[in-house]
């Protein structure tokens, strides 16, 4: 197996771990009623964290919900910077 290939298969696994994870952190939002909602190949959060007088909402943990979408936005960072790297390696692969 060539060095190349290799780091192709390490970034690969790398972008399914993330992936992975996001969809945990999703998944999560979605079962306490902050859901978090498809936008192309990245999750996107829609939920306000307030209700219309301006208080925090009682019906979800709102901190529990802020260190999901924190997590995810560091996560939507991870995962575009290993596309970027994977697309790279891709385009120096010999495919013949």
């Amino acid at each position: 197996e060539s060095p190349l290939r290799a780091k192709i298969l390490a970034l690969e696994k790398e972008r399914d771990r993330i992936e992975e994870e996001i969809k945990k952190h999703a998944d999560f939002m979605e079962q306490i009623g902050a859901p978090a909602h498809v936008s192309g190949e990245f999750w996107k959060t829609h939920t306000p964290l307030i209700d219309r007088e301006g208080y925090p909402r009682s019906d979800i943990p709102v901190l529990e919900v802020i260190e999901a979408r924190g997590k995810m936005a560091k996560l939507k960072i991870d995962h575009k910077e290993v596309c970027a790297k994977l697309e790279e390696a891709l385009e120096g692969q010999d495919v013949c």
